[in-house]
């Protein structure tokens, strides 16, 4: 884990659940004096590892191990896997080198074994 991250990590922790006041991006980047990509980049990374680091529907971060809060970071993540899956879908036939055959299987969470099982 980056210096910056822990540093997140520890700055959201203290705010934990306060959904009526999530932490600003833009207070996070003077709070921790970084710029705003390497903000979202440790986010990013903290949720990779299983930190609950909610995006609030009306802007902020936060803390939370709430089932609920979990539920709308899983909703979240599973619409933009959704959205990146419907542009790769665009690019097929566009792009000569990707073949088309049929429907792709992705194992993006290295859960099928070498034989493409």
């Amino acid at each position: 884990m980056t210096d910056l991250a822990t540093r997140v990590l520890a700055t959201l922790q203290k705010r934990r659940d306060v959904t009526a006041a999530p932490a600003a991006r833009r207070y996070l980047c003077e709070l921790l004096k970084c710029k705003d990509r390497p903000l979202r980049k440790a986010i990013e990374d903290l949720r990779a590892e299983g930190y609950p680091i909610i995006a609030h529907p009306k802007g902020g971060y936060y803390y939370s191990a709430r089932p609920e809060d979990i539920r709308l970071l899983y909703d979240q993540c599973r619409a933009r896997l959704v959205a990146h899956a419907r542009t790769m879908k665009a690019f097929r036939g566009r792009v000569p080198l990707l073949p088309d055959e049929g429907q792709e299987v992705l194992d993006l969470l290295g859960e099928t074994d070498e034989g493409g099982e």
